[in-house]
């Protein structure tokens, strides 16, 4: 069960300290959750030639949009089985960060259909390796254990809170936020 505080790295190396850490992990394929705005603004660039460098190769899932919805879950879910991924990187916003989260929960309970995943979820013992690059520095969802999404049938909000919600390390690169406009 997962019950410390993720590690944190700051700084403009802080992507490449993340890569290292997933290779020094023993994993060798990541699924890569983001939306199409952040591929398609090179802003992956810095984690890709990193996990490259490391001989980690990757799958990236683009589907979540501006919340994260139990479709996009059950799409990242899939992409990551039939893929062999090893651990999960979010990268983005919210969404994208919620979206990961709630994956790696979902594919801890196979089983469990999302819309019947409790308010609070325990941890089941097993653990997939969770990682989170935020690219806002005022994103409240980066270090803790929380996630909403959106039921894809029903339109419902789900809040989920639980430890295997929680990443094992979070990266704050400088480099990797948005321009502020003044």
């Amino acid at each position: 069960m997962k019950t410390n505080t993720p590690q944190l790295w700051e700084g403009s190396a802080a992507v490449r300290t993340l890569a290292q850490h997933i290779r020094d992990r023993g994993l060798r394929m990541i699924l890569i959750v983001t939306d199409a705005a952040q591929w398609a603004g090179d802003r992956l660039e810095t984690l890709l030639s990193g996990l490259q460098e490391q001989g980690v190769t990757w799958q990236i899932y683009t589907g979540t949009g501006s919340e994260a919805t139990t479709d996009n879950i059950e799409e990242a879910a899939e992409l990551y089985g039939i893929t062999g991924c090893e651990g999960i990187v979010t990268f983005g916003g919210t969404a994208s960060i919620d979206c990961g989260k709630v994956t790696a929960a979902h594919l801890y309970r196979p089983a469990t259909p999302l819309s019947r995943l409790k308010r609070i979820i325990r941890s089941c013992g097993r653990h997939i390796p969770l990682f989170e690059i935020t690219s806002s520095v005022d994103n409240p969802s980066v270090l803790g254990s929380a996630a909403a999404v959106i039921d894809g049938k029903t339109g419902r909000r789900l809040v989920l809170h639980g430890p295997d919600l929680q990443a094992d390390a979070v990266v704050c690169d400088p480099e990797l936020q948005p321009a502020r406009v003044g």
